[in-house]
């Protein structure tokens, strides 16, 4: 009967090694698949000012203004652009949001959006010319 039970434990020993390396498997694969990769901050390599504001000037949940301004190296408003912008939160699982406006006045966009949740946020901001030269900047958010 002894013999009989040391048989039964060695074998559940490596089951329960697979079980356990399976779960753990599965679970890292879901962890990995659910996020979002963040980027870090493209390197500014233009002499083009960016400046970045929101209404309010405490983002809350809900309806909100992103308000960019842009200047040329010679401290010039910037008219005419498209502009769109791909606000993230910070953490993975969340669906991004999107705005998108052409032409400025004084070189300052208007785009509304929807904050969809509290907490931190990057905004990725992409200006197009109207010579076709692009120029990316990512602004920081805290929602409240």
């Amino acid at each position: 009967m002894r013999m009989y039970q040391h048989y039964r434990n060695a074998l559940r020993r490596p089951r329960r090694a697979l079980f356990l390396t399976l779960i753990s498997l599965l679970i890292l694969t879901l962890l990995i698949g659910c996020g979002r990769v963040q980027k870090s901050a493209p390197a500014t390599q233009d002499s083009f000012n960016v400046t970045f504001a929101t209404e309010p000037a405490q983002p809350t949940v809900g309806a909100g203004v992103v308000v960019l301004a842009l200047r040329d190296a010679t401290g010039q408003p910037v008219n005419d652009a498209k502009v769109t912008i791909e606000a993230n939160m910070s953490h993975a699982g969340m669906v991004p949001v999107n705005a998108e406006v052409t032409g400025g006045q004084d070189g300052v966009y208007r785009l509304p959006l929807q904050w969809t949740m509290a907490g931190d946020w990057y905004v990725d901001v992409r200006f197009t010319l109207a010579d076709g030269q692009v120029i990316g900047r990512r602004f920081p958010a805290v929602v409240k």
